[in-house]
């Protein structure tokens, strides 16, 4: 960086007087003085003037990084005498005004410059941008990023008298550990990362959260998992649980593979070859009329018998999840799970549960959570905030190539998504 840029630079009009400019390496580095005369007790606060000497090295502190170039101040910190006859303290060092903590080694200006930083890039980038090593990074975020949240976030977060609605959903963090995401469905943003997908995580969780608040919750959002339903159950009596149609119709589209497996002879059997199998697996009205044709042809083969009436029960749950007449949508669900949507096929329930494991899944999955797909119809709540956060997650896992460390890894999504969590407000 040429120099006369550099020499621009001054902090003559700031609490510092600059003594000594010092350019080497694309860094700046300013020998200061603090132009304030007194300074404060750090055990009774009392402002004193008088002098006592002051320290023979000069400390080195990470001002900011200016235009890529880092810049550093060199002070020699002085020693004051505290003339409170009550005080205790004797002599002691100043305190340099923006740097929190007597050993840190920069101002909370700069942290704060880290942080933002941070909260777009990864770890590496932030590192080479501000040159400073991956531990410097580390103890800012550990320091500015609380991972629970106190009664005043909860009620900053949730004013009062807003109805509530949460979505809870897990993702990976590392192979098979998972963590657990907390969103607000209302206005789509992260509430909590919970390190684990555990059902005791969770309810410690919404135990720690404030009875005016936790009474406002109105309906959770949450996968085919019983789990998270139990803990919810405890802790929010009142809340209704909804499951997430997502699920449901994965749920369906399984049904559909099992029987295709069964018909060719096995997962990649060629005993009889199902053809344009994907097409079944599209939502029937998005199927143009050449499909149609290909669909129907797929059913004229005896042997397709199941499946035809796999893909009908997989058609006839999306048409009672898309009515939005409630009343209409509930009675045809629960018809679904009963024997009357089989008879049509004359095929009785007990023959077709008897013949095939995925029917007794669907089915039994279908009754086990009916009061929950009742809320959704009912509620049309859904859990695709949460689903989108967490892609969000990954993406920003990718970016980093991965964060071994849990705690770093969870501060780091919450500074993304929530800055304003922080001690320093990025």
């Amino acid at each position: 960086m040429p120099k006369h840029i550099l020499t621009q630079y001054s902090l003559q009009t700031t609490r510092f007087k600059v003594m000594e400019r010092i350019i080497k390496d694309e860094r700046l580095t300013l020998r200061v003085e603090v132009r304030k005369k007194s300074a404060a007790c750090p055990l009774c606060h009392e402002e004193t003037h008088q002098g006592y000497d002051r320290r023979k090295n000069e400390s080195r502190i990470r001002y900011e990084t200016w235009h890529g170039c880092a810049i550093d101040l060199l002070v020699r910190k002085r020693r004051f005498r505290c003339l409170n006859a009550n005080c205790s303290t004797g002599v002691f060092t100043e305190l340099i005004e923006g740097v929190a903590r007597p050993f840190e080694r920069y101002v909370s200006a700069f942290s704060e410059q880290c942080l933002g930083t941070l909260a777009t890039q990864n770890f590496g980038q932030t590192q080479q941008e501000h040159r400073v090593s991956f531990g410097t990074v580390a103890t800012m975020l550990e320091r500015a990023v609380p991972l629970a949240l106190t009664v005043e976030d909860w009620r900053r977060i949730f004013p009062k008298g807003e109805i509530i609605v949460l979505g809870i959903d897990e993702h990976s963090f590392r192979k098979r550990h998972f963590a657990l995401t907390i969103t607000n469905v209302t206005t789509g943003e992260l509430i909590a990362i919970l390190p684990d997908a555990t059902q005791s995580r969770l309810e410690g969780f919404l135990g720690s959260i404030p009875s005016d608040v936790r009474s406002r919750i109105s309906c959770v959002a949450m996968d085919l998992t019983n789990r998270y339903a139990a803990a919810v159950r405890r802790w929010c009596k009142h809340t209704r649980i909804a499951v997430d149609h997502f699920h449901l119709i994965q749920l369906a589209n399984r049904l559909l593979w099992h029987e295709r497996s069964v018909i060719e002879g096995g997962i990649g059997g060629t005993a009889h070859p199902v053809k344009h199998f994907m097409l079944l697996l599209k939502g029937k009205e998005r199927l143009s009329k050449n499909e149609r044709e290909v669909v129907e042809k797929i059913f004229q083969d005896p042997a397709c018998a199941k499946l035809k009436l796999a893909y009908d029960t997989k058609e006839e749950l999306r048409a009672s999840l898309r009515l939005k007449n409630h009343t209409e949508a509930i009675s045809r669900f629960l018809a679904l799970t009963r024997c009357d949507a089989w008879n049509r096929e004359r095929v009785t329930r007990q023959e077709l549960l008897k013949y095939s494991k995925a029917f007794r899944t669907f089915i039994g999955t279908l009754q086990k959570y009916r009061d929950e797909i009742i809320t959704f119809i009912e509620t049309r709540v859904t859990n695709a905030v949460t689903e989108g956060i967490n892609t969000k997650i990954k993406l920003l896992k990718r970016m980093s190539y991965g964060i071994p460390n849990l705690i770093h890894y969870m501060k780091r999504i919450i500074l993304a998504f929530r800055p304003e969590l922080s001690t320093h407000h990025v």
